[in-house]
């Protein structure tokens, strides 16, 4: 069990745009989670389950998106979600391979408000990941891709609102344990961040990064 107390700005914050409510209550949280793993040889699963029940849940919304944003609360609200996720280990070029999955719904929605917090959450995650050693395991190769289901919606550019759409961001990392130092570790690396260069949008419709690398290294003493 959890309890939250509304913060000062959730209370009286009120300027150009936003509107706090000093009516507020505490808001209070029953969770209970469960889950299990499956392990044989090289492969595992895993599944994770929870519940959530809150009552006078806080949140920021507005009924559109030239409306201003203002606290109130959720009197009940139930989330469920789950996440499965299935790995191989292997000690050859294929050093690791993993698939995952999550979910979460909600049992109250949003009925036409646009919400800060939450109302406004992923609902569906599908990731996968493989790490590659092709040579011996000095250079080593991470490559990730995950669609992301996003449910909410956003004030966009022109001041219309928006739903969030999905969209699938790749990465990649490439590194080198170059060993020259007695004593010590040091890794090159070299990393691209949404490879795809997709467009997206986080918190308030703000865009987010398309493609972009860099590139360092790290010592470990």
């Amino acid at each position: 069990r959890t309890m939250r107390l509304p913060t000062f700005t959730d209370l009286y914050y009120t300027a150009a745009g936003h509107k706090g409510n000093p009516g507020l209550q505490p808001e209070k949280a029953l969770t209970a989670k469960a889950g299990g793993v499956f392990a044989s040889g090289r492969f595992a699963l895993s599944f994770t389950g929870f519940y959530r029940h809150i009552d006078n849940a806080i949140d920021w919304v507005r009924k559109d998106a030239q409306s201003d944003w203002y606290s109130m609360q959720i009197t009940e609200l139930d989330t469920y979600g789950a996440d499965v996720k299935a790995q191989y280990r292997g000690d050859g070029w294929l050093n690791r391979a993993t698939l995952l999955y999550g979910h979460i719904s909600s049992s109250v929605e949003s009925s036409g408000m646009m919400s800060a917090y939450v109302l406004d959450y992923m609902r569906n995650k599908l990731g996968a990941a493989i790490v590659l050693k092709p040579f011996g395991g000095k250079v080593d190769l991470l490559l990730t891709g995950t669609l992301y289901d996003r449910i909410g919606s956003y004030a966009a550019a022109d001041g219309t609102r928006a739903s969030f759409r999905p969209y699938f961001l790749m990465n990649a990392n490439l590194g080198y344990d170059t060993g020259w130092i007695p004593g010590c570790e040091l890794r090159l690396y070299l990393e691209a961040e949404n490879l795809t260069d997709t467009e997206y949008f986080d918190f308030g419709g703000l865009p987010m990064p398309g493609l972009w690398l860099d590139a360092g290294l790290m010592l470990k003493l």
